[in-house]
């Protein structure tokens, strides 16, 4: 049974260990103590083992999702839309703001089935992950109405 929980600093490792298997410039364990330590996080747990997270920041009345990951052998399961649900239900703010790679279609797609909209770009945003060394490839901004 996969079950929902807050993340603890304890979790930084096992967070770091499944982003470097699902995408290919993952946060380090620091990054992961980092955000622990000053944003929200919540993560799936099936058996004991962390499947997947969510990481969102509060400023003031609007929350920015940071990251989101999900296990690649747990993906196709609602999973990273569970996530997305939970952060909507309990943000507690008037928007939530993220920025999503150009190509990760399958997370745009999430973000627009769940009332996201597209507000704009940021040009060269992102390493590149599948260009030549030193590309770059372009962030898409969204932004979620809570009212």
């Amino acid at each position: 049974m996969i079950t929902l929980r807050p993340g603890r600093t304890e979790d930084a490792e096992a967070l770091a260990a499944l982003e470097a298997g699902a995408v290919g410039h993952p946060w380090t364990v620091t990054h992961y103590l980092d955000s622990l330590a000053s944003h929200h996080c919540w993560v799936l747990e099936d058996g004991g083992r962390l499947v997947a997270s969510v990481i969102w920041s509060l400023v003031v009345d609007e929350a920015e999702l940071l990251n989101i990951v999900v296990d690649p052998a747990y993906r196709g399961r609602g999973l990273g839309r569970r996530l997305l649900r939970h952060l909507i239900a309990n943000a507690g703010t008037r928007r939530i703001h993220l920025e999503v790679r150009e190509s990760n279609a399958p997370a745009r797609a999430l973000y627009l089935s769940q009332g996201f909209r597209q507000l704009g770009m940021r040009k060269n945003y992102y390493p590149a992950e599948s260009l030549s060394a030193g590309q770059r490839e372009h962030a898409i901004l969204m932004v979620y109405n809570c009212q």
